[in-house]
């Protein structure tokens, strides 16, 4: 990293002239960039654990470097710039809102380090300007990898012209993810504090991905194909999606049409990212003094409407172990921020998935729809598997002794307690609202349909279970959660086999009614067989 700083130097000048002690701001990064050796990336998280210790980070950036020779053809395509780079630049966006939001965010709004510069005479926009530049390189390096072999080949077949735009708008893109980000941030910290601030932090991030999501979507829609010739009529929520601003700038400048809105499209790619930069600036003294109410636990936290919930445990839980199990692990799915961080984006993309793949179905199958379209809502299955995983990990893992010390007869009611929270807690209301809004759309003769996709889900969740399970809940940390890639990737092409058998079933006269009483059975089997686990395997 010492390299990285010689660079940072270079532009010593302009942080002075803000104001911000430099000196002091290079020592903060030179012990953060040390300390960031030993942090594991998420997106490295399911990759095999290296033999020799080093830098995570740049080890990961190969998956990067893969994302990006995926985009490349879209930067090697024809001269229809505001299709081809509208697309490749929605994947930039992706890509960096999601390393912003599952890695980088906790560093902007990190106060361990209060206790330290905080009780020094150092300014806050010295402090605050160390993290900015902190996740900006990482956020660089991540920018470059990803589009290091677009640009190479983009600038072969187009020329010199294609390198220069996408090198400023790569810039632009970069300032607005980071700073963006920090405002929506400080947004929040200014209106709320305590625990509701930590809570709807988490809840911010889960809409932005589920926002970057729906937007992918939105944009691949906004082009029609004429004759085999994709074109764009540029409507005014045209306008409000970033990818089109850095699209336009190519057939402004490199097809010669500089129409108004176009030129319109390029400014707002241009302005929206600086101004982003000047806002964050004036507010970097107000964003720090507000991070102060993260140290605290302020407001009055709600309390939980428990009339009638003991006599559902009952009925959900048939021993006081598994009940005692099945409000700790709820606890911890509510209370565990790390896990809270990593698995909630997937509980959102659960709820828009289906609607997804619905969509995609009826426009494929001329307004029909697979099935009647029911079928579609499996989608929201596909975050089972990785959520099952994610409870073998805790951030506060060392607390995981209370297992092996608890007077237990039966140790199985821990993972029964524990499924049965994450089927209650986590999937069943996403599936109820799924659920209600599939009957609106298809009427209650989908209800039995329904019905055989929830067992379904809990015949996967057990699968699943049986496939990640590594041990006791919660008992291992968050940067060991790289362990499954392919069984995760093979759980979820898994999911195929349920939608293929129950279409089929779904043909006959009382199949549905069958293939649900069959679903019942085995869930049970297998619920009786995989909850059986070897006392040798738990401890």
């Amino acid at each position: 990293m010492n390299a990285i700083l010689k660079v940072i130097d270079r532009f010593r000048w302009l942080f002075e002239k803000a104001g911000i002690e430099y000196e002091i701001m290079r020592k903060i990064l030179e012990v953060k960039f040390k300390i960031d050796s030993r942090r594991v990336p998420t997106l490295y998280q399911f990759a095999k654990k290296p033999k020799k210790e080093g830098n995570y980070f740049f080890k990961s950036l190969w998956l990067y470097i893969l994302f990006g020779l995926i985009a490349t053809p879209f930067a090697a395509m024809g001269g229809n710039y505001i299709y081809q780079m509208t697309i490749l630049f929605s994947f930039i966006f992706f890509i960096l809102f999601t390393a912003m939001l599952a890695d980088y965010s906790s560093v902007l709004l990190d106060i361990r380090d209060r206790v330290i510069l905080h009780t020094k005479p150092i300014k806050e926009k010295t402090i605050s300007a160390a993290k900015t530049v902190h996740v900006s390189v990482y956020m660089f390096f991540i920018t470059i990898a990803f589009a290091a072999i677009p640009l190479i080949v983009g600038t072969l077949v187009h020329g010199p012209g294609f390198a220069v735009i996408f090198v400023i708008e790569l810039i632009l893109v970069n300032f607005l993810t980071v700073f963006i980000t920090a405002l929506i941030y400080l947004a929040v910290l200014r209106f709320f504090d305590g625990e509701k601030l930590k809570d709807f932090i988490n809840y911010v991030q889960i809409a932005v991905t589920i926002g970057m999501t729906v937007g992918y979507q939105i944009v691949v829609r906004s082009f029609e194909i004429v004759n085999f010739h994709v074109a764009l009529t540029v409507k005014w929520w045209h306008y409000l999606l970033p990818p089109f601003w850095y699209a336009a700038p190519y057939e402004w400048f490199l097809n010669g049409r500089g129409n108004r809105d176009y030129v319109i499209l390029t400014i707002l790619g241009l302005v929206v990212p600086l101004v982003a930069l000047f806002l964050y600036t004036k507010s970097m003294r107000i964003f720090e003094r507000s991070l102060q109410k993260l140290a605290f636990e302020g407001g009055k936290s709600r309390k939980t409407i428990r009339l009638g919930l003991k006599n559902a445990y009952n009925l959900i839980c048939f021993t006081k172990e598994e009940r005692m199990f099945f409000r700790f692990a709820g606890r911890m799915m509510k209370k565990e921020r790390n896990f809270k961080l990593r698995v909630y984006p997937a509980l959102g993309f659960s709820l828009i998935f289906p609607f997804v793949f619905l969509f995609n179905d009826i426009r494929v199958t001329d307004g029909k729809g697979l099935g009647g379209g029911w079928l579609t809502i499996y989608a929201c299955l596909l975050m089972i598997p990785s959520v099952v995983l994610m409870l073998n990990f805790s951030g506060k893992y060392k607390g995981a002794w209370v297992f092996k010390t608890a007077p237990l007869n039966d140790f199985s009611s821990i993972f029964k307690g524990t499924l049965k929270a994450f089927l209650v807690k986590l999937f069943l209301p996403i599936y109820l609202l799924l659920s209600l809004i599939y009957l609106w759309l298809f009427g209650m003769s989908v209800f039995l349909n329904l019905v055989a996709i929830f067992i379904t889900a809990v015949i996967y969740t057990l699968i699943s279970f049986k496939v990640t399970n590594e041990g006791l809940p919660f008992s291992k940390p968050m940067e060991e959660a790289k362990e499954g890639g392919i069984k995760l990737f093979l759980l979820i092409l898994g999911i195929g086999i349920f939608v293929a058998a129950h279409y089929k079933v779904s043909q006959f006269s009382y199949g549905t009614a069958v293939y649900t009483l069959l679903l019942a059975i085995l869930a049970v089997w297998l619920w009786r067989k995989f909850m059986n686990v070897p006392r040798e395997k738990i401890f």
